[in-house]
C-alpha cells in the first residue's frame, strides 16, 4: 500500500514536540479529508521512522490493520463436526441438488451455540468461480486460526469448470503437504448425478456419508438464526410472533396475488413506528435472466453509502421469473450467509437493522425454462420450505379458510389474507354493498353510500364479489379491478340526475336498479382478460386433473368482436346517459342490435319502461 508523501517540507520533530490536545486541534483545523489523512500519515511516520518507509507502508503492518479490522466483526466461532465427518482430510459429500443446502445447513447446525455460516466459510460455486476464489477458501481452511474454529464448503462444486477443478485438486493437495493444522474441516458438496465431475473423481478416495438433519429441525434453526432480538431490528417487529425475522420470501403460486400490496403495506406499518423515524425503503428489480451482481451492490449502497450508517432499511428485491443465472447464489448468499459480492470484490453485509423482503413467483406454466437450469422445481421448493416466507394466497383459499375460521397464525407458512384496509375501502364496499341490496332486491332509489362505513364480514363480502366477478378463481388484481371499475361506475351513477330522488317521485322508480344490472355486467367484461396471458401460472393441481374444467374456463372468455355488450354509459356532465350494444323489444327483453338474439329476458319493469320512452331515451338507436 502506498502513501506518496507530497509534504515534504514537514519537519517529524514538529509532531513530537507536539500535546495531544495540539495534534487535535491541528487535525481539526485542517480543510480536508485529503489534507486530513497527509497529516495523520506525516505524524504516524514520525512516531515508527524505523518501521516504515517514506513512501510504503510494510506488509506486516498491514496485515496487523486487517486483523485489527476484523477482529471486533464476529465473536468466537466454534465448529463441531457431525458424527461421519473426519477432521483433517477433505470430505467429499455426494448427494441429490436439491438436497445439497439441507446437508450443508446440517453440518453448521450440528454446533447450536455457533451462528449461521459466515461468507468466508462458504463458497457457492459456479461455472463463473475463478481460480482466485478456490485458492482463497483453500487457503483459509488450510491455515492457522488462533480466534475460530471454523468449517469450510464448497457447495455445487460438481458445477467449477474445468480449469478450475484442476486448480482446485493442485492447490489443495500442495498447501496440505505443508499444512500445519490437523485439525482443519474442508467439506465438499457435489451433485451425485454429476459422474463426470472431475471434481468428483480427483476426491473420490475422500469421499464420506452423514445423517441430514430433518427439513423441520433445519427450518427452525434458520427461523432462530434470522429473528432478531427484540430492539435490535425495529422494522422485523412490524411481523407478528413468531415471523419476526429480517427476511422473507413474499412468494405466490399464481401473478397477481398481492406481493407487491404486502411489501407495500409492511413498509407503511414500519414507518409508523416512532423508533422508524428514519427508515428508508428500496425497490429493485431484478429483470433480466442474470443477476448482474454489481447493479444489485450499486442498488443496495445507494441507501447506505458508509459502513458505519445503521438506521432502519427496507430493501424490497422483486425477482422477475424470467430470471434464471445467478439466482440460487443470490438467495443463498442475501438469506443465511448475509453477504453479498461483486465481481469487483465490493462485499455488502446484511445488517439486524435491514429488512429484506424478495418478491417471487413460484414456477408455473408462465414461467421462464431457462430457470431450471440453475435452480429446479425442487430446489425452489426447498428455498420456499425452509426460509421464512410469506404465502400470498388466492381469493377462492382465502374464502375457503375464513370459513374455516383459521386465521393462518398456526400456520409453519405466515399467509397473506384479505388486507384490512382493502375490505374496508371504498372499491371493496361500495360495491359489496349495491351488490347485496340488487341480489336481495331491496329499493335502490333511496340508498347512497356513505364512505367509511363497513357493512358485513371478510366472508361475507369476500364471498358476494368472488360470485359476481364473473371468474371461477380469479387473482386479487383482476378481483381489485372488478371492484375499483364497478366502484367508479356506481360513483357516476349516484352523481347522475337520472338517479337523484326527484326523479324517483316523478316515476324513475326502479330505474337504479336497472342501471345497476348492466354495470355489474359490464365490470365483469373489463376485469376479465380477452386472451390467455403468456405470465399466468400454471393451474392447481386439482384444476390439472381436469383438462376439460381448464378449455371451459378460456371458452368463457368474450370475443369482443363476435359478441355484444350491453352497457350503460354515463357522461361526465352528470346529466346525458347512453345506452350501447343492446336493443329491448317489447317483450322487455334486452336483444343484441343486430342479431336479434336475446341476451337477458325482462330487464326492465314495464312502468319504468314507459316512463322512459315518454322522455325520448333512445333505448333502440
Amino acid at each position: 500500500m502506498k502513501f506518496k508523501n507530497r509534504n515534504r517540507d514537514v519537519d517529524p520533530s514538529a509532531f513530537q514536540s507536539l500535546a495531544k490536545d495540539e495534534l487535535a486541534t491541528s487535525f481539526e483545523s485542517l480543510p480536508s479529508i485529503h489534507a486530513k489523512v497527509h497529516f495523520l500519515w506525516n505524524a504516524y511516520r514520525s512516531k515508527l521512522t524505523g518501521l516504515v518507509s517514506d513512501k510504503y507502508i510494510s506488509l506486516d503492518v498491514f496485515g496487523e490493520m486487517l486483523k485489527y479490522l476484523t477482529s471486533p466483526e464476529t465473536a468466537v466461532i466454534e465448529r463441531n463436526l457431525p458424527v461421519g465427518l473426519e477432521a483433517g482430510k477433505p470430505c467429499l459429500v455426494t448427494c441429490k441438488e436439491e438436497q445439497m443446502l439441507f446437508f450443508l445447513l446440517s453440518v453448521y447446525r450440528h454446533s447450536e451455540g455457533a451462528p449461521l455460516p459466515t461468507y468466508d466459510e462458504v463458497l457457492v460455486c459456479t461455472p463463473e468461480t475463478e481460480e482466485e476464489d478456490i485458492e482463497l477458501i483453500v487457503r483459509r481452511a488450510l491455515s492457522p486460526d488462533p480466534r475460530h474454529k471454523k468449517i469450510y464448503c464448497l457447495l455445487g462444486a460438481e458445477k467449477l469448470v474445468y480449469k478450475v477443478s484442476k486448480q482446485l485438486e493442485s492447490l489443495f493437495f500442495h498447501f496440505a503437504q505443508s499444512c500445519s493444522i490437523a485439525d482443519y474441516r474442508f467439506l465438499i458438496f457435489c451433485d451425485a448425478k454429476a459422474h463426470n465431475s472431475y471434481v468428483m473423481t480427483a476426491f473420490d478416495t475422500y469421499k464420506v456419508s452423514f445423517s441430514c438433519d430433518s427439513g423441520v429441525d433445519i427450518q427452525k434453526y434458520l427461523k432462530t438464526h434470522l429473528r432478531v432480538p427484540s430492539g435490535m431490528a425495529p422494522v422485523a417487529q412490524v411481523f407478528e410472533e413468531p415471523f419476526q425475522q429480517n427476511v422473507k420470501f413474499v412468494f405466490s403460486e399464481r401473478a397477481g396475488m398481492g406481493k407487491s400490496l404486502f411489501v407495500t403495506n409492511t413498509t407503511r406499518k414500519a414507518k409508523t413506528r416512532p423508533e422508524n423515524a428514519e427508515l428508508r425503503h428500496k425497490t429493485i428489480r431484478l429483470t433480466e435472466s442474470e443477476i448482474d451482481f454489481g447493479f444489485l451492490l450499486e442498488e443496495l449502497r445507494s441507501l447506505e453509502q458508509k459502513p458505519t450508517e445503521a438506521g432502519p432499511r427496507v430493501f424490497h428485491v422483486d425477482v422477475s421469473p424470467v430470471v434464471s443465472k445467478g439466482l440460487y447464489k443470490l438467495l443463498i448468499e442475501l438469506c443465511i450467509l448475509r453477504h453479498i459480492q461483486s465481481p469487483d470484490g465490493m462485499v455488502w453485509k446484511c445488517r439486524e437493522s435491514h429488512l429484506y423482503l424478495i418478491e417471487y413467483l413460484v414456477r408455473g406454466k408462465g414461467i421462464s425454462s431457462t430457470r431450471k437450469q440453475e435452480m429446479s422445481s425442487e430446489m425452489e421448493t426447498g428455498f420456499l420450505g425452509l426460509l421464512p416466507a410469506v404465502k400470498c394466497m388466492s381469493p377462492v383459499e382465502v374464502l375457503e379458510m375464513l370459513k374455516n375460521n383459521n386465521s393462518g397464525a398456526a400456520a409453519e407458512v405466515e399467509q397473506q389474507l384479505l388486507d384490512s384496509d382493502t375490505f374496508r375501502g371504498d372499491a371493496f364496499q361500495r360495491s359489496y354493498q349495491y351488490i347485496s341490496r340488487y341480489q336481495r332486491k331491496a329499493n335502490l332509489d333511496s340508498f347512497c353510500f356513505t364512505p367509511g362505513r363497513v357493512e358485513g364480514t371478510q366472508e361475507e363480502c369476500l364471498r358476494l364479489l368472488l360470485e359476481s366477478c364473473g371468474r371461477t378463481n380469479p387473482s386479487w388484481t383482476e378481483l381489485s379491478n372488478f371492484t375499483r371499475f364497478l366502484n367508479l361506475q356506481l360513483m357516476k351513477c349516484e352523481n347522475s340526475v337520472f338517479c337523484s330522488s326527484e326523479l324517483v317521485e316523478e316515476g324513475f322508480q326502479g330505474f337504479k336498479a336497472f342501471v345497476i344490472k348492466f354495470m355489474i355486467t359490464m365490470s365483469k367484461d373489463f376485469a376479465l382478460p380477452s386472451l390467455a396471458m403468456a405470465d399466468e401460472s400454471s393451474p392447481s393441481e386439482e384444476e390439472k386433473m381436469d383438462e376439460d374444467s381448464v378449455l371451459r374456463g378460456y371458452q368463457l372468455r368474450r370475443k369482443w368482436e363476435q359478441e355484444s355488450h350491453p352497457y350503460i354509459i354515463f357522461h361526465a356532465d352528470n346529466h346525458s346517459m347512453e345506452f350501447l350494444g343492446f336493443h329491448i323489444n317489447r317483450s322487455l327483453d334486452a336483444v343484441d342490435a343486430h342479431s336479434q338474439a336475446v341476451l337477458e329476458k325482462k330487464v326492465i319493469d314495464q312502468d319504468l319502461y314507459l316512463t322512459l320512452e315518454a322522455q325520448k331515451v333512445p333505448f333502440n338507436k
